[in-house]
């Protein structure tokens, strides 16, 4: 849901990490990306049309330092467990919470010198209908 990402990503920039967040691609250079992963689920239907939904993302990180790849993933993680608020503007969920999956975790490291870290969390939504 890319309002949701897009909320997200405006609060994980308060954090001042030290590398660019994109969503869904990583850069060529150095960075963080929020990328919407398989495995969401549907925990419930409303009447009015409303779903609750658990939805899966990824930080990924792209960087040739890893221990700033890990402290980063770590700030990250911190805060979200902490989340209880999520402002936005959109109109077309609401904010349930998030659970962080799993530790940061490394995915590989390629021939330019660059390492891939990872982070999962679910994030429960209730997806409104549109009108």
């Amino acid at each position: 849901m890319i309002a949701f990402m897009k909320d997200l990503a405006n609060y994980i920039d308060t954090l001042d990490i030290p590398m660019p967040l994109q969503i869904e691609l990583l850069n060529t250079e150095e960075t963080v990306a929020l990328v919407s992963a398989p495995g969401g689920q549907t925990l419930r239907k409303y009447f009015d049309g409303a779903t609750d939904k658990r939805l899966q993302y990824d930080f990924c990180i792209k960087t040739k330092d890893t221990v700033r790849a890990l402290k980063t993933l770590e700030t990250i993680a911190n805060a979200l467990v902490s989340l209880d608020v999520l402002n936005t503007e959109a109109e077309a969920y609401e904010f349930l919470n998030i659970t962080v999956s799993n530790e940061a975790f490394f995915t590989e490291a390629t021939e330019d010198g660059y390492y891939y870290y990872q982070l999962t969390i679910h994030a429960d939504l209730t997806i409104l209908k549109n009108e």
